[in-house]
Parts: structure tokens; C-alpha cells; sequence
């Protein structure tokens, strides 16, 4: 079983560290407690923009000598961004812990130069234009976009060349010490170290940080309802989305994870019944879940002549589904798929490292692979039925259209 120690810095740094010592690795990360939806509207993407510059150049460091860094620690690092989060980890052999820890916390504190921001701006605006040449990317974006109208969750994680292109780096600082401060941190680590070396480094690195705003005082987002379609000529395929409330992130409903993975996967429902039947090629549903709000989604992405059958196909499953229940080989299969991939994870210390900190940022506590095994475990057929029931995956939701086609008509 699992042991976790937790500690609360004075400067109100949280640590959450998972000593694994049968492991020869270690994974550490800081999450930073912020993201699109923490944006004002005329800052638009620089949550992320932000993640970029913080490879780019410290007081102490250039960015050429931070990627040295990594790469002279053998370490597996990025960072990524979210609606809600940012968080920064590398993945090191266990007696290189320290010095990716001090990397990654003086990166934490980054200088963001004005020739780095210029330089990085234009990286942004390209991707910005890359992520617009992918359907899937663009069926999600207006997802959000109209899902989550009037909400903060309706603004994109990379922004708009609208919001990149006359951003300034005095904006950016602005934003940085608004919600950069230690009190909307979190450190995680998992994998084999001392414990109180970790805390003692930890507390060096981050001694000086000054607080910020941090926090998040929103009202949960309400889902809307209907229909939203763009037409982009340049796509071949058309993309579909069928969007239903679902538990948030706090609710920590497993049922409607089974119920995702019942519909979608191999040997899923969706997998048998759409893909393998030719209707499509590319089907499936998940469970979206913000902290204070969640999405179920089902899709599909097929040749634009076939989307009436690509979304007849995917009611009739949601809705045999949500008649008969699912069956007591299929939440077993479930099960079964669960416990393999929970096994993996515990020899995985980058696996645990995110794992651990979505629970803490969300949950509140960190959770052990077996307590998550036994939630799982004791989902029953009668809990999807009575999930499918609170959660209902039938009538209207929100359609959602992406493609060459303006689809569907009227």
C-alpha cells in the first residue's frame, strides 16, 4: 500500500510526494493552478504562452543552457496546459532528483526576455494556425467555445492570433504575478528519494517566491444546449460531437467512466457496432471533466455523405445502452483493462506523478493505486444503470459540426 507524505510550506507551497523505493527513477513537477479559464478576455492564450517562456531564460540561465540541463540529467520533461492547470515535470534517474528539482523550480521563476517573448510569439501564432488545420481541433475548440458560452471554460487554451499578436510581455508579467504565486502551487514527486531531503531541497528553491492572487472564484459553468456548426471547406472528413452533462472532476464518479469505456475502445460497444460495421472509421465517447463541471461526449468522423448515419449509429448505441444497461461481462472487461493498466502505472513514476497530482489538485488528497483499483472494483451493473439514469446520454445534448459540409441542414 502506498504512502504519502504531504506538507504545506510557510510561503503555502503544497508537496505531495509518493516514496516508491523498489523503483531506480523519479518523476517531480510543479502544477501551477491556472489556466485558459483564469485569463481575461484581452490576454486570450497566456496561460500557454507562458508555459513556452518558461524554457526560454532565467536570471541565472539561457534557455540553451536549461535544455543542457535536462539533457545532461537524462530527463524526460515537458509541460503542458489546460483550461485549469499548467504543470511542469521531468522524469529523471532517482540520483538526479535534486538537480531536476532545482531546475524545474528556477524555471519556475522565469526571467521571460523580451527577445525570447518576440522570438517565442511567433512559434505561438504558428501553432495557433497548426492546431486550425486539424479537424479534431477544431470540432473540440468550437466545442468548448459553444458548450460553455459566457463562460471562462468557452476561451481557447492557445488563444487567437486576435489575443497573441499585440500582447505584450508587461501583460504577460501581470499575468505571471497574479497567478504564479507558491499559494496556487503544487509539488509532486514519485519515485524513489528521500523524503525529507525532497522537502528540505523543495523549501531552499522556493524560499523567495513572493505570493500572488491565486485561488479561483468562479460559478460552475452551465452547459448549453442545441446546435453548433462551422463549415470549413478544407477538411475532407466531417466531425461530430453529441455533448451531455456529466459529473465534474469533484464528483470523482467512476460509473461514468466505465460507462465511456463500455461505449468506446477495443471491444467496445462502438468499436463492434459502428467502426467494424463500416459506418465509420473513427467513433468512440469519453468523459470530459473540469474541476466544477463535466462533458459526456460521444463522436464520430467519417466522409461527410454519411454523417446523418455516423449519428444515427451512435444514438442507437447510446440509447440500447441507456434502455437494456450494460451487460456483467462488459463492466468485468472493464475491470479487467483497469487492474492492467493501474499495474503499469505502479512501475511508471511519470504515470503516478500526473495521477497523483489530479487528485491532490482536485480531490483535495492523494490516492493510492489500490484505492483507485477498489473503486472500480466495486462498480456493479446496477451503478452504470442507476449512472445512465442521473446522467442520461439520450435526447437532444448539443450536436456539435465540423467539416466541408454545412451539416446538418436548416
Amino acid at each position: 500500500m502506498a504512502s504519502f507524505i504531504e506538507h504545506k510550506l510557510e510561503n503555502g507551497l503544497r508537496i505531495c510526494l509518493e516514496p516508491l523505493s523498489h523503483l531506480p527513477s523519479a518523476a517531480c513537477g510543479f502544477v501551477v493552478l491556472t489556466g485558459a479559464r483564469d485569463e481575461r478576455p484581452e490576454e486570450e492564450g497566456v496561460s500557454h504562452f507562458l508555459e513556452h517562456m518558461s524554457f526560454k531564460g532565467t536570471t541565472r540561465s539561457s534557455w540553451e543552457r536549461i535544455n543542457q540541463r535536462f539533457d545532461e540529467l537524462g530527463s524526460k520533461y515537458n509541460a503542458f496546459t489546460s483550461h485549469e492547470r499548467t504543470m511542469y515535470y521531468g522524469w529523471v534517474p532517482s540520483e538526479n532528483l535534486m538537480p531536476q528539482i532545482d531546475l524545474l523550480a528556477e524555471m519556475m521563476r522565469s526571467a521571460l526576455p523580451q527577445e525570447e517573448f518576440d522570438t517565442e510569439k511567433k512559434v505561438v501564432l504558428e501553432e495557433i494556425a497548426m492546431y486550425r488545420d486539424s479537424l479534431e481541433s477544431s470540432m473540440f475548440d468550437l466545442a468548448s467555445k459553444e458548450l460553455f458560452a459566457g463562460s471562462p471554460l468557452a476561451l481557447s487554451v492557445l488563444g487567437t492570433e486576435e489575443t497573441i499578436g499585440p500582447l505584450k510581455r508587461e501583460q504577460m508579467v501581470d499575468y505571471y504575478r497574479r497567478r504564479y504565486g507558491p499559494e496556487n502551487m503544487l509539488f509532486v514527486a514519485s519515485g524513489r528519494f528521500d523524503s525529507d531531503a525532497v522537502i528540505a531541497q523543495v523549501r531552499e528553491q522556493t524560499a523567495g517566491w513572493e505570493r500572488g492572487e491565486g485561488g479561483r472564484s468562479q460559478p460552475a459553468p452551465k452547459m448549453q444546449t442545441g446546435i453548433a456548426k462551422q463549415q470549413i471547406g478544407k477538411f475532407k472528413q466531417q466531425a461530430l460531437m453529441l455533448c451531455y452533462p456529466a459529473p465534474s472532476g469533484e464528483d470523482d464518479d467512476v460509473r461514468v467512466g466505465v460507462m465511456a469505456r463500455i461505449l468506446s475502445g477495443a471491444n467496445s460497444r462502438i468499436f463492434w457496432e459502428v467502426m467494424q460495421r463500416g459506418i465509420c472509421p473513427d467513433a468512440g465517447a469519453f468523459h470530459l471533466d473540469y474541476n466544477d463541471t463535466g462533458v459526456f461526449v460521444l463522436y464520430g468522423l467519417c466522409e461527410p455523405e454519411r454523417a446523418d448515419s455516423v449519428l444515427a449509429a451512435l444514438r442507437e448505441q447510446a440509447e440500447k445502452l441507456s434502455a437494456d444497461g450494460p451487460t456483467e461481462f462488459e463492466v468485468q472487461r472493464v475491470k479487467n483493462s483497469v487492474r492492467t493498466q493501474l499495474a503499469r502505472d505502479g512501475d511508471a513514476p511519470m504515470r503516478r506523478l500526473l495521477q497523483v497530482a489530479t487528485d491532490v489538485e482536485i480531490l483535495g488528497a492523494p490516492r493510492s493505486l489500490e484505492a483507485a483499483l477498489e473503486q472500480v472494483e466495486a462498480v456493479q451493473v446496477a451503478d452504470v444503470r442507476a449512472a445512465l439514469e442521473e446522467f442520461p446520454i439520450t435526447g437532444d445534448g448539443m450536436l456539435v459540426s465540423v467539416g466541408p459540409e454545412d451539416w446538418p441542414a436548416g
